[in-house]
């Protein structure tokens, strides 16, 4: 008897990305319609986002200056 590997745990696959960025434009934040195309939870598909949008965003530096009051 094979132990067949968990999906949920495996790192995503190309593809599995592709299709979830096709979800982002159909449903944009409504993760869990995300469940119906790919085999992650709810958790898993949210998290795979912020962590992507995190990447896109690292390089920029932040800079936050606090607005001097007008007199």
């Amino acid at each position: 008897m094979s132990i067949k590997p968990n999906p949920n745990k495996q790192p995503w696959k190309e593809t599995e990305i592709k299709q979830f960025f096709v979800c982002y434009e159909l449903y944009g934040n409504d993760y869990h319609s995300y469940t119906l195309h790919l085999n992650r939870t709810y958790s898993q598909i949210k998290a795979f986002y912020h962590n992507w949008l995190r990447k896109q965003f690292a390089d920029i530096p932040f800079q936050l200056k606090r607005r001097k009051p007008q007199k």
